[in-house]
């Protein structure tokens, strides 16, 4: 019998729980495992390629082995401290009892692997290396940016450059790296992305212990301990070749803080975020200003001049998808580093690159169209509207690579925007310089 509290069912559900675990459906997964072992209560489970395991003081008197269904937390968790007794009535059954503001309740749970027979986690690692509690975030971050939408390439993995100390994740349309991590072995590691990592009940205010062992990557923070099974068969590309270092950039946007705050609230309510690939142009020839026309009224074009942003080198203009831009924002990034229509445009600060793949498309908008300029530094007061008559367009430019030096030149892109490279033109594309003809040449090897 084992006996906790309501409140700390709570605490346990916080981290046990499908949404936290990745566990993407509703039918039946292994059973969570209360062990009393050495004064200790060690709550554990595991599911495909990774275990959990929670260790607290035992506080009143717990023996034997006993299991519950994942999701039986949900049933007696609380605020009080009141107690919980969970007891296994047979083999594959157990019964928890508890009070509910004064009234007994109880309950009964079919197991589906009785107790005995539950895998146990893994092995402990030997020894520990210390690192920030900045770890998690790292690791919560690359988990947002990979994607299991590739069948046949590890996009779903997380890498961990051991000689490095960096970790990296890319989706084939953004790419994460993060710096300054020590960690305890030489290799790259490929491990799942799990929301886990972003669990805010997982304490990141203190350092936090990382190793491995033949088998896994192991994490400890606090009373918490992560096992990820480390992917040995699964393939993740060279990023290093497509992310353009600081010599390459030709354009450099500074974005001013209120015009970042600006942007980033007004994006999600710019024309055109139904449509595919939510497309925006970024202009910088003169000024800096955001550009989005909507599919369904071209007509209809919105601008908003970032006035008190800057930028320096070649004018330009990158057609880039808006949760994208978005979310380099809201990651605090105020640079943006442009180094050619058919090469991501990067972010860096201080330990962080982010790059993203541009879109095709970005062109100017129609002659006749009616075009709502916004100013940054005048929103509140209103909109100012004009007529894209041909005079008062400004030039659509775009970044050239050249050998010898950039060049701006007039965009011929159609307005339907895609992913830049994904369907490569004969003859457009230097290999390997963008995310997606990378992820291609990897995936026919």
């Amino acid at each position: 019998m084992i006996t906790l509290t309501r409140n700390q069912a709570r605490r346990f559900r916080a981290v046990f729980r499908r949404s936290t675990l990745g566990i993407n459906h509703r039918g039946v997964v292994s059973e969570l495992v209360f062990r009393p072992e050495d004064g200790q209560l060690r709550a554990q489970h595991r599911y495909a390629d990774l275990a959990v395991e929670h260790v607290d003081p035992i506080l009143t008197r717990s023996v034997g082995v006993v299991a519950l269904p994942l999701d039986a937390l949900a049933d007696f968790e609380g605020a009080p401290e009141t107690p919980v007794t969970i007891e296994a009535a047979a083999p594959d059954r157990t019964i928890v009892r508890w009070d509910d503001r004064g009234i007994p309740q109880v309950r009964e749970y079919a197991l589906v692997t009785p107790a005995d027979r539950i895998e146990p986690v893994p092995a402990l690692p030997t020894g520990w290396t210390t690192t920030p509690g900045e770890l998690l975030d790292a690791l919560t971050e690359a988990t947002e940016t990979a994607t299991d939408d590739s069948t046949r390439y590890a996009l779903n993995c997380l890498q961990l450059q051991g000689r490095r100390g960096q970790i990296v994740a890319t989706d084939g349309r953004q790419l994460l790296v993060r710096s300054g991590f020590a960690f305890p072995w030489d290799e790259d590691l490929l491990i799942r992305a799990r929301p886990i990592f972003g669990c805010r009940a997982i304490p990141r205010d203190r350092h936090i212990e990382v190793s491995r062992t033949e088998t896994h990557l192991v994490l400890r923070a606090g009373p918490w301990t992560l096992w990820c099974a480390i992917q040995r068969e699964a393939r993740f590309p060279q990023v290093d070749r497509v992310i353009p270092q600081p010599s390459e950039v030709v354009t450099r946007l500074q974005l001013e803080d209120r015009d970042a705050r600006f942007l980033q609230d007004a994006l999600g309510r710019l024309p055109g975020g139904g449509d595919v690939h939510a497309p925006v142009t970024i202009e910088l020839n003169g000024e800096v200003a955001v550009r989005a026309i909507s599919a369904e009224g071209p007509q209809r074009v919105t601008e908003l001049v970032l006035d008190r942003s800057s930028y320096t080198g070649a004018p330009a203009s990158l057609c880039t998808n808006r949760v994208l831009l978005e979310r380099a924002l809201i990651m605090g990034f105020r640079e943006v580093g442009l180094t050619g229509v058919e090469s991501p445009f990067v972010c860096r600060e201080g330990g962080r690159t982010y790059a993203v793949q541009p879109l095709s498309g970005g062109s100017p908008p129609p002659e006749d169209a009616e075009i709502i300029r916004i100013e940054s530094a005048s929103a509140a007061g209103g909109e100012r509207r004009v007529d894209a008559a041909p005079e008062a367009i400004r030039r659509d430019l775009t970044v050239r690579e050249s050998r010898n030096r950039p060049e701006p030149s007039r965009s011929t892109e159609d307005r339907n925007s895609r992913p830049a490279g994904i369907i490569p033109s004969a003859g457009t594309e230097t290999p390997g310089t963008n995310l997606a003809t990378l992820i291609q040449e990897a995936e026919s090897l």
